[in-house]
């Protein structure tokens, strides 16, 4: 499936050819690299034949079939193959415009999915008009895939067997998923003419035999169902439910010879989404519940039209740079979640045809130029981190980043860090700095000078060196993960990488006037906060913590309380002896070290209640676990 047509080398040395401008006047850019080998690694990259019933010659003389074969190697037929085009009328069969498409595309190495079977639009009257018992229904079913199924046989690589089957919205997952069914399309209402209630058939029967008959009429075709809408908590249960059910009873079902092969074997998102409520972390938890079923998943109509279901916007530069965040942070889930992915489609290749065109929702525009959101699809992570935003060297800066790598000869080791001085930290604290050393998270010029202050400087330091351990990832990549980026002008007297990181992250502020003041010392209060907020970064709850009752909290400024709160409670920072916490006092390097180390080894907080030790779960206990795993 996923098929290397030209290496990624070979698109970069044509990446200046420009193809003549073709029959209708269009001039289609062939610069850039393309998508389908940027994600061959991952996925297919597909696309769509659009035009009057799906396709049409023109399609293959003109630049958009050059443009199609540049970026993708899987198509749709928008329209070609669905059922009212497939057969109008009972016995009678239309396939012409479909193969000439599939000849087109497959002589150019361009697989095809078909594009559907089953749905409640878009079907002929015959398969289940009004009054259609569940016997004739069924029979017209059958006839109907095994005809176009069985005609396509070996020629599509999946089909999308029963569309839309469920209510447009489903907030709350049902008990049963047929409740969520479209009661009202005519496959459920015929199905329901006739079902024998008490032997528990009922209308949704329809989507099981449409598979059964499908996976007959083409065995070697990948089976998906498909909806929209799947990124609804609601909705989305309700289709892994029924996947997971007639999967299940598919199993004991005498015409299975394949007992170890799923029956729905893929489910599609169709991913037609808004700029302006587009929640990318339920899309994320969409595809984790779908693969949880053991199916496949698909995206299969992506686009993003700027505005709302009310209403379209026009796509201006902030709507179009909006748009392509979302395309960003999309293609970073799809590329993290591939293993469990097949395909990802767009749903047209130009602005103006697209049946969303109002929202202007593709990669290019109707000049065939691309868009911002190519840019954000090609190389996710450098669009978020603002690497193109200067049009006029995007280009340039897109090829470089895909440039591929050549090896480099093997670096020599590195140096063993050098063991910290131990000599120089009080007693007490030399068995968490050794710890602290081991575990890697003290930068190698702090190991020395334990009782010195600690310097605004260098607690920043440590406290990104932590982050770093705490989550296993470098902190650029945490940056750019959660499309943050260092500014270099918030302070006139520091350009220190990991300060900005910190401050971009939240973890740290200035003293005011644009300064940081770097080489001054930190307070524990100062302290208190930073390790609060640091937690907070790396996915704790640091909510409501308990009041921290030292005789000298009122000494304390307002905004350091909570947080000294919580790293009390938490076993991060104690007192300094006499029930206080001396607020306003200085911090050294060895109580930096040893505070940051009780982070992760700190995780039931235990406390004495009436005499009676009591110990309860901290914030940080689910931090921890992730720690340690």
């Amino acid at each position: 499936m996923k098929k290397r047509l030209l290496s990624l080398s070979l698109a970069l040395t044509l990446a200046l050819a420009l193809i003549p401008p073709a029959a209708t006047g269009m001039t289609v850019s062939l610069a850039l690299p393309s998508l389908h080998e940027i994600y061959e690694e991952h996925f297919l990259i597909g696309s769509i034949f659009s035009g009057i019933r799906g396709f049409t010659e023109s399609n293959l003389s003109d630049g958009r079939f050059d443009l199609l074969k540049r970026h993708f190697n899987v198509l749709t037929a928008e329209n070609a193959m669905k059922p009212q085009y497939m057969s109008p009328t009972r016995g009678t069969y239309s396939f012409s415009a479909a193969d000439r498409m599939l000849q087109a595309v497959s002589g150019a190495g361009i697989a095809v999915h078909g594009h559907a079977l089953v749905w409640h639009s878009q079907s002929a009257s015959w398969l289940n008009q009004a009054g259609t018992t569940r016997a004739q229904a069924l029979a017209n079913m059958e006839a109907f895939i095994s005809s176009v199924a069985g005609h396509f046989k070996g020629r599509v690589v999946s089909w999308d067997v029963v569309n839309e089957a469920f209510l447009d919205s489903v907030g709350q997952a049902p008990a049963n998923w047929r409740n969520a069914l479209r009661a009202n399309s005519p496959w459920f209402t015929a199905y329901a003419n006739g079902a024998d209630r008490a032997n528990g058939e009922s209308g949704a029967d329809y989507i099981y035999d449409a598979f059964v008959f499908a996976r007959a009429a083409d065995p070697g075709a990948t089976l998906y169902y498909n909806d929209f809408n799947e990124e609804e908590r609601g909705k989305r249960e309700a289709i892994a439910m029924m996947t997971e059910e007639l999967n299940q009873k598919w199993r004991s079902d005498p015409r299975n010879t394949e007992p170890d092969r799923l029956l729905i074997e893929g489910l599609g998102m169709q991913a037609h989404y808004w700029t302006d409520d587009l929640n990318v972390s339920n899309v994320e938890a969409t595809i984790k519940r779908f693969a949880a079923t053991g199916a496949k998943i698909s995206v299969t109509e992506l686009d993003i039209p700027a505005g709302n279901w009310r209403q379209f916007k026009t796509l201006d530069a902030a709507e179009e740079q909006k748009q392509a965040r979302l395309y960003a942070q999309l293609f970073q889930i799809f590329r993290e979640h591939s293993e469990h992915i097949e395909r990802v489609s767009i749903w047209g290749l130009e602005d103006p045809a697209s049946w969303r065109r109002q929202g202007s929702p593709l990669l290019f525009d109707g000049n065939f130029n691309a868009k911002e959101a190519f840019y954000a699809v090609a190389d996710p992570d450098g669009y978020l981190s603002g690497r193109y935003s200067n049009k006029n060297t995007r280009d340039a800066l897109l090829l470089e980043a895909l440039k591929p790598s050549v090896p480099e000869p093997e670096p020599s080791p590195e140096p063993e860090p050098a063991a910290p001085n131990l000599d120089s930290a009080d007693t007490w604290a030399r068995e968490g700095i050794q710890i602290a050393f081991e575990k890697g998270f003290i930068p190698d010029d702090l190991q020395d000078r334990y009782t010195a202050a600690v310097t605004r400087e260098e607690f920043c330091r440590m406290a990104v060196k932590w982050l770093e351990y705490a989550l296993n990832k470098k902190i650029d990549a945490v940056l750019s993960e959660r499309g943050l980026s260092r500014d270099e002008t918030v302070f006139t007297d520091t350009d220190n990488a990991d300060i900005l990181a910190a401050y971009a992250l939240d973890i740290t502020g200035g003293v005011g006037s644009g300064l940081f003041s770097p080489d001054g010392p930190i307070t524990r209060e100062q302290a208190a906060t930073m390790i609060r907020n640091v937690c907070r970064a790396a996915g704790a709850d640091t909510d409501d913590p308990p009041d921290a009752d030292f005789a000298d909290i009122d000494d304390a400024d307002a905004w350091a309380r909570g947080a000294i709160g919580f790293v009390y409670a938490n076993g991060i920072m104690q007192g300094t002896g006499g029930n206080h916490f001396n607020p306003k006092g200085p911090f050294t390097r060895q109580e930096s070290v040893v505070t940051f180390g009780n982070i992760h080894v700190e995780s039931v907080v235990t406390r004495e209640n009436n005499g009676a030790e009591e110990s309860a779960a901290s914030p940080l206990f689910l931090l921890d676990k992730a720690l340690t795993m």
